[in-house]
């Protein structure tokens, strides 16, 4: 991200400085830069240091909504949106990032520093291994989580559900608490709450109850856990000595995820139990529990058993994409959930290969959305919007899972467009304002002149801009102007006044006056010397900006 906009030589100027601590102290640095922290540990010989040994970045705290919107600002000096394809990636990777908190951090550098003797070819090599193997398993605990996620999705995908059940893969199973074989499933999926006004820390909240529903399995023993896209969460068990047991040990698991839900998380739990009788695969019996927690979600009610069900994905993809197009006689705050269902089956239709993914995809959403544009329920503009949203977002895709992620923000906008229409549509037009500015920054451009775009009168227009923003729209634009001219002074040879003009600044006195008080330091002297802040700083130092921009 910090190279995508043109921001990576703070980071290489806040790296010189921590490995010149190191040299200076000899010993180890932890480093904190925008957000995250990185380890600088000195590779020691015969008393000097011939190298450093650099890990990171990492987290020593669970980020919060408010932090991860300042983060987004100081990298593009903008205010962060879901609905922004590039900021949804930003804050999915700001959630797959490790955290080392507590004791986990000093075993963490503990480690490293092991490294680092082992790399040095001094001390004892056979205690240094030792102690490396100690604080390599107690870190284990610190992946547990992505661990376990990542099996349980091996373990529901009908091309490797075999594989943990193999008699070589029983350490990895005995490593995260499972002894037995899963063979039955239990699905919960989170319904949307429009009265929700945060949409990040919602996100937020969906994500830390999909962890917790980790310990909770963890808990319990011989249960694993997985993640339904960012709405659910999926139990798998192993049969117990009857179907009455089985079944049993299946509800006590559903009740107990319901309740972390709603009194922990302010969480509505819909949940759907597979079928315990037959001899089902685990995979067949995920994607009933799926349905039936499709089902419970549909119709508003706690719990949902599923029937034994022999279809195949090809034959229930089919199904699903018939049942998207009647999403319009259900309450509009499913609409997310259902399709997280629909991504799933095509997951394990498709094995994860990009253009078969993106046909069904493509499909399905056109499938979903189209009752609601003929109904009247969603604007054609509006649709329109969000499809050119999707194009744009898919284009430069090139995983599978990025690809879901793209789907699953734009599903979620139809979402909020049906549960808030207002909102959502006043939404969609500062989103067509803040391309325009992007696109015209070079140009003239004027408060009247975007509100246009936007479909505003003038002052609504404004008091719109800066509510969502947080900053008035002079006040963006100028320092959108700053932000452009750093750049291309750092990374392009072109004249200072070729930038002043590629940048939008009019007039060359005022662009001196102003990127001085904004950066400490004229055009000049920056292109010279290379940015010494991030912008997060440099918007801490704004606050004296005259008003307005030429």
């Amino acid at each position: 991200f910090e190279l995508e906009h043109g921001v990576e030589n703070p980071r290489i100027g806040y790296n010189d400085r921590c490995m010149k601590e190191v040299l200076r102290r000899r010993s180890s640095v932890l480093g904190k830069y925008a957000g995250f922290s990185d380890l600088f540990v000195p590779v020691m010989r015969n008393g000097h240091v011939g190298g450093i040994l650099a890990a990171g970045p990492f987290g020593t705290a669970q980020p919060t909504a408010g932090e991860i919107l300042d983060r987004w600002r100081g990298l593009t000096a903008r205010h962060g949106h879901l609905s922004d394809p590039e900021f949804a990636s930003y804050v999915s990777m700001t959630l797959a990032t490790v955290v080392f908190e507590g004791r986990h951090l000093t075993t963490f550098k503990s480690l490293v520093t092991c490294f680092a003797e082992l790399m040095s070819g001094e001390g004892n090599a056979e205690k240094l291994m030792s102690r490396a193997e100690r604080a390599r398993r107690d870190l284990a605990e610190v992946t547990f989580v992505a661990r376990m996620w990542e099996a349980a999705r091996t373990m529901v995908d009908p091309r490797t559900g075999r594989i943990l059940a193999s008699e070589q893969r029983e350490p990895h199973r005995h490593a995260l608490g499972i002894t037995r074989v899963p063979e039955h499933a239990l699905v919960g999926l989170v319904a949307g709450d429009k009265d929700d006004s945060d949409p990040v820390a919602t996100l937020l909240r969906r994500d830390a109850f999909q962890r917790a529903c980790v310990r909770l399995a963890r808990a319990q023993g011989d249960v694993a856990c997985g993640r339904v896209g960012d709405h659910g969460v999926a139990f798998l068990l192993p049969a117990e000595r009857s179907e009455a047991r089985t079944r049993s040990a299946l509800v006590r698991m559903a009740d107990r995820a319901a309740l972390v839900a709603r009194q922990t998380y302010r969480l509505r739990l819909h949940l759907g139990i597979g079928p315990v009788h037959g001899e089902g695969t685990l995979p067949l019996r995920h994607q009933a529990a799926l349905a039936a927690a499709e089902e419970a979600l549909s119709r508003g009610v706690g719990t949902v058993f599923a029937s034994e069900s022999g279809e195949r994905p090809a034959h229930v993809l089919r199904g699903l994409r018939s049942q998207l197009g009647k999403l319009l006689r259900e309450p509009p705050s499913s609409v997310a959930a259902r399709f997280d269902r629909y991504l799933e089956v095509v997951a394990a239709h498709s094995g994860y290969r990009l253009e078969v993914a993106k046909a069904h995809l493509e499909s399905g959403f056109e499938r979903l959305a189209e009752p609601f544009v003929v109904s009247g329920a969603l604007d054609k503009k509006g649709f329109d919007g969000l499809c050119a949203a999707l194009d744009q977002a898919v284009e430069a895709i090139t995983t599978v899972s990025d690809l879901f992620s793209a789907y699953r923000r734009i599903v979620l906008d139809l979402q909020q467009a049906l549960e808030q229409p207002a909102r959502a549509h006043k939404e969609r037009n500062l989103r067509r304002s803040v391309a325009f500015i992007h696109e015209h920054l070079s140009e003239p451009i004027t408060l009247t002149q975007v509100a246009h775009v936007a479909g505003f009168a003038p002052t609504y227009f404004s008091r719109l801009f800066k509510e969502r923003e947080r900053a008035t729209f002079a006040r963006y634009i100028q320092d959108l102007r700053i932000e452009r001219a750093g750049e291309l002074l750092t990374r392009t040879p072109l004249s200072i006044d070729r930038i002043r003009q590629l940048a939008g600044f009019s007039s060359a006195q005022y662009f001196h006056r102003v990127f001085k008080r904004a950066m400490g330091e004229t055009p000049f002297v920056y292109r010279s010397s290379g940015p010494r802040l991030n912008r997060g700083e440099h918007a801490a130092k704004r606050t004296a900006l005259p008003r307005g921009g030429r």
